[in-house]
């Protein structure tokens, strides 16, 4: 049939419409006078011959005024007329199948698939002009849903499902999954052969049954073979492959091998649900039956960070049930011990020097971050086995420890280094020193913020906070902070990152007091400029007002730490005055 032909059938049901009102002027109608004229279109249909634009709309238009005017049943003669042509098609085309029928399965698969293609296509192209006849029942004017009869498109695969399919749909099946076995082993084929008999499984039982039985007959016949010939494939070669290539070797082969069934599935398959089925069964017979050999490798993959053969030990393993919890034991226990010898070989350098010390951090961090990132696309599960050995290598107090006392008493409470380290680089950040000196301001704020990525996997933050807090009051009190807007920044980093907030609102009170101590002394020497005359005595002055809750330091033994202090003579007298001085404003 033309390309015309389905391309303008969409202007065919106005062109009906439009001869509606001319109908009335018709005289009786005689269906068998009628029929010839329309039986020669649905003929060239059935045989894809050239039908042109006038006679596809003329067949709109016959099947409207037979079934609007012939009464009774215009039709009903219309169903079994065309049914009469259809079957007499489908029985021409079993004959021309039933030639190759004593020949290979092949050869009868591709006349089958031949016949099967051209009469798919006119089973979506025969029915439209006939959509009157499908809605109504046997009887002019009476439109009604029961008895609920079969569509043309349905009538068409009942008789190619009974006339041709039924007889030879086993040897159809069996050819069409030698030939994926045979692609298999690197021959090519027309897809289209294997591809038109799971259509025929599918379409031949659409007309009659609901949807979860035609699943039940696909995946019965077709999904079921196809399945069960994958998996005796793969068994009778995998084994082998191994014993002749070694395991990486292997791996190599089930990746590609599970990657290629992917796409046959998605080609040959019905849906998703039987890609689905297929894989698990690959990676049945492909992966599961040989993950104790493929684990094995593990560990040494991972101490030699061989990230591409780990890449692809993960493909295989992420699909199995229970396989990656190995792979989580073998990174745990890599962190663990490389972690710690790393800081016991350097213990000497970094537990004296708090950049040297923070920079190896990072260096193992970014190593195993690495691993984790390249060697197994960053499996959220790895990652978190990566955070929890990472967090036990910076707790560990085997290598430097920090004895503090328990409050309320003398004993001792054994905490890793790593809070005071990580606060005494801060402080060399923070404060002007050579480091600080030759650093810009952004690289100062990335350098923070590779200590607070140290400080998320310290235990006991608040250790950090206390020293960090002694530091800040050094800087604040000695003015000595390389920069205001950095002090700043690093309290609000603090916030951001869920530092405790009692501590942290405390630093940042601590900031605020140095802006008022700033005005108060600046008014201060003002007046004593004003009264005395003496700027040489009131630039020695810098007296500092400091909030107890904010700049408190606890004691050894919980409570405050007091301390007794001798003013001179003079510095009393400068200092009363300046008491009551605060008092007046």
């Amino acid at each position: 049939m033309s390309e015309s032909v389905v391309d303008d059938r969409g202007s065919d049901v106005n062109d009906t419409t439009t001869r509606m009102m001319t109908a009335k002027q018709d005289k009786e109608i005689n269906f068998n006078d009628e029929w010839p004229s329309a039986q020669k279109t649905v003929i060239a249909l059935l045989n894809q011959t050239h039908v042109p634009k006038v006679e596809w709309q003329d067949l709109f238009w016959w099947v409207y005024r037979v079934t609007s005017w012939i009464d009774p049943g215009g039709n009903q003669l219309i169903r079994n007329a065309l049914s009469q042509n259809i079957e007499r098609y489908v029985v021409d085309a079993a004959s021309r199948i039933q030639a190759k029928s004593h020949e290979s399965d092949e050869d009868l698969l591709r006349v089958y698939i031949s016949e099967w293609s051209k009469f798919y296509e006119q089973a979506n192209i025969l029915p439209l002009p006939f959509k009157n006849v499908e809605s109504q029942q046997v009887g002019h004017g009476i439109r009604t849903t029961e008895p609920r009869l079969p569509k043309i498109r349905q009538i068409m695969f009942e008789f190619w499902n009974q006339l041709i399919f039924a007889e030879c749909s086993d040897r159809l099946l069996t050819a069409a999954i030698q030939l994926v076995e045979r692609e298999r082993s690197g021959e090519n084929f027309d897809t289209r052969l294997v591809i038109g008999v799971r259509q025929s499984f599918v379409t031949m039982y659409d007309y009659e049954l609901l949807e979860d039985e035609i699943t039940d007959i696909y995946n019965q016949k077709f999904e079921r073979m196809f399945i069960d010939e994958t998996v005796k494939f793969y068994r009778a070669r995998a084994c082998q492959f191994l014993d002749d290539n070694g395991v990486i070797n292997y791996m190599t082969y089930a990746d590609a091998k599970l990657e290629e069934e992917f796409h046959r599935a998605n080609r040959y398959l019905e849906n998703e649900k039987s890609v689905h089925r297929l894989i698990e069964n690959c990676v049945d017979v492909l992966v599961i039956a040989y993950q104790d050999v493929i684990l094995a490798e593990c560990s040494r993959l991972i101490s030699e960070n061989d990230v591409e053969k780990l890449k692809l030990m993960y493909r295989l393993i992420r699909r199995t049930h229970n396989g990656i919890d190995l792979v989580l034991k073998y990174i745990d226990e890599h962190i663990r011990s490389e972690g710690l010898r790393d800081m016991h070989e350097n213990a000497e350098t970094i537990s004296s020097d708090p950049e040297k010390y923070v920079q190896q951090l990072l260096a193992m961090f970014e190593k195993f971050s690495a691993l984790v990132r390249d060697g197994f696309l960053d499996d959220a599960r790895l990652l978190t086995a990566r955070d929890k050995a990472f967090r036990e290598v910076i707790n560990d107090t085997s290598i430097f420890k920090l004895e503090l006392s328990k409050r309320g008493g003398t004993s001792r409470n054994v905490e890793s280094k790593c809070a005071e380290l990580l606060a005494n680089y801060c402080d060399l950040l923070l404060r002007r020193t050579q480091l600080s000196k030759r650093l810009t301001s952004e690289q100062i704020e990335e350098k923070l913020n590779q200590v607070l990525l140290v400080l998320k996997y310290v235990n006991n933050k608040d250790v950090f906070m206390r020293f960090h807090k002694a530091h800040l009051s050094r800087r604040l009190i000695l003015e000595v902070s390389a920069d205001q807007e950095k002090e700043e920044y690093m309290i609000d980093k603090l916030r951001e990152n869920g530092m405790p907030s009692d501590l942290v609102n405390k630093l940042s009170r601590m900031l605020q007091d140095i802006e008022v101590n700033k005005d108060i002394n600046s008014n201060f020497k003002k007046s004593l400029i004003g009264r005395n005359n003496n700027k040489t005595q009131s630039d020695l002055i810098n007296l500092k007002v400091l909030n107890y809750g904010a700049w408190g330091r606890s004691g050894t033994g919980g409570g405050s730490e007091r301390m007794r202090v001798s003013l001179p003579r003079f510095a009393t007298f400068i200092f009363y005055r300046f008491a009551h001085y605060c008092r007046v404003l």
